[in-house]
């Protein structure tokens, strides 16, 4: 609970800090309860608002619902004992809202996530853009996705996109290397499903390279059952990732399996192609000899 003694006062509170509530009485120094609304709108800074105005001013609370605010209450007495239930429902009332909103979001992006992969059947861009998309859709500050071998046991290629420029080639190192040396990437095989890490620092599945971050969720991406890459996300502010992201995150991985998946056929359809091209002009050349032992 933050106390403010003027509108001003709570209007920077809020700029800094995000609220569950604000209840605010109509009348205060320096802007009216109004003007804060229309102060809030204007910032564009989303808080369900509850003004406290005197009795007889219906129309204000009327003004006030007209400019956004979640509820009113009438000054009269023992109006104290319908703050609880009134802040209660205000509540949950702008959480539900903040939910239909990010779930519109989400499906948003998915379906853009879905027609960006399948333009390409490059790998190595699949990857660039699965890790770009999801810090979009869940506001995190970084997200990388790694590529094993076909036996699990090194990293064939890794791409990182990061809030902060100077961390994007952060993690270039680890191409290369064994994944038995990361922790969560041999967690994340083992177990097939999402990990949360809401204390990074103090996980020792974290490899130092991720100690920046405050919360991190991996999910790992498979196709036939079997692992063929992992998407890790993290975040360096008070955001903490929740069981409804872990199993959107899931959402996300069999799209982007299917699609690194198609890839990786119309790759070694081209591989086979080229073989037996080669296979072809071999014969051809073969054709015109006609000695055998011109061959040798």
């Amino acid at each position: 609970v933050v106390p403010a003694a003027t509108a001003v006062e709570g209007l920077e509170a809020l700029e800094r800090e995000t609220f569950d509530i604000a209840l605010a009485d109509y009348r205060m120094p320096g802007m009216d309860g109004l003007e804060l609304l229309r102060a809030l709108k204007a910032r564009r800074i989303e808080v369900p608002v509850i003004l406290v105005t005197g009795l007889g001013n219906e129309r204000v609370a009327v003004e006030a619902l007209k400019l956004g605010a979640a509820d009113y209450v009438i000054k009269e007495a023992g109006y104290w004992r319908l703050l609880p239930p009134i802040i209660e429902r205000a509540i949950r009332t702008a959480q539900m809202r903040r939910r239909i909103e990010e779930a519109h979001h989400r499906t948003t992006r998915l379906h853009e996530l879905a027609q960006a992969l399948s333009r390409t059947l490059d790998v190595h861009e699949q990857l660039q853009i699965l890790a770009r998309k999801s810090a979009e859709i869940f506001h995190a500050e970084r997200a990388t996705v790694y590529l094993p071998d076909r036996d699990l046991e090194t990293i064939a290629d890794i791409v990182t996109y990061d809030a902060d420029p100077r961390c994007a080639d952060l993690l270039s190192s680890w191409k290369g290397k064994r994944i038995a040396e990361f922790p969560i990437g041999l967690k994340l095989q083992e177990t097939s499903e999402p990990l949360i890490l809401p204390d990074a620092a103090r996980s020792e599945l974290v490899p130092p390279e991720f100690l920046d971050l405050r919360a991190i969720l991996g999910v790992p991406i498979c196709a036939k059952k079997k692992p063929i890459a992992a998407l890790l996300l993290g975040t360096r502010g008070p955001r903490a990732f929740t069981q409804e992201d872990a199993m959107f995150a899931r959402v996300i991985a069999e799209q982007a399996a299917i699609a690194l998946e198609n890839a990786r056929l119309y790759q070694e359809a081209q591989q086979r192609l080229l073989e037996l091209n080669g296979l072809y002009e071999i014969a051809h050349l073969l054709s015109w000899v006609r000695n055998p032992r011109d061959i040798y």
